[in-house]
């Protein structure tokens, strides 16, 4: 009974980590989303398969925030992706979602690391 119970807490705690979504406009920027992915996951967030989402990407990075989902984990990720994308990101709160868990959709923006587009270090794969 007591390896149940610690059982159950351990599922619930797994449940409600954080969840960081990444979406990309391209296949050059997944070498920055995996990079991303990496630090979530260091930092104890759920980061799911980076997701190739082609023309629905916005023009500029945007960091959307599901819901009431807690603030000081969104300006940790909103410093990561400044620092990552050499720019602030946009900021969005999708005030209609009710997540079971914090969760955050990082969608990095279709010109970044695309030829002709906006270059950054994190565009390049760590070889």
């Amino acid at each position: 009974a007591q390896a149940d119970k610690v059982a159950a807490l351990l599922q619930s705690a797994v449940a409600a980590r954080p969840r960081a979504f990444l979406q990309i406009a391209d296949e050059a920027q997944r070498p920055l989303a995996l990079a991303l992915a990496r630090r979530f996951r260091a930092s104890g967030y759920d980061a799911p398969a980076v997701e190739l989402v082609g023309a629905r990407a916005p023009a500029r990075t945007e960091l959307r925030i599901q819901g009431r989902s807690e603030r000081g984990y969104a300006r940790w990720i909103t410093r990561l992706l400044a620092e990552a994308i050499e720019a602030d990101p946009r900021v969005t709160t999708l005030r209609s979602a009710r997540p079971h868990a914090d969760t955050y959709e990082v969608w990095i923006g279709r010109d970044l690391c695309l030829q002709g587009g906006r270059e950054v270090a994190a565009c390049i794969a760590p070889r």
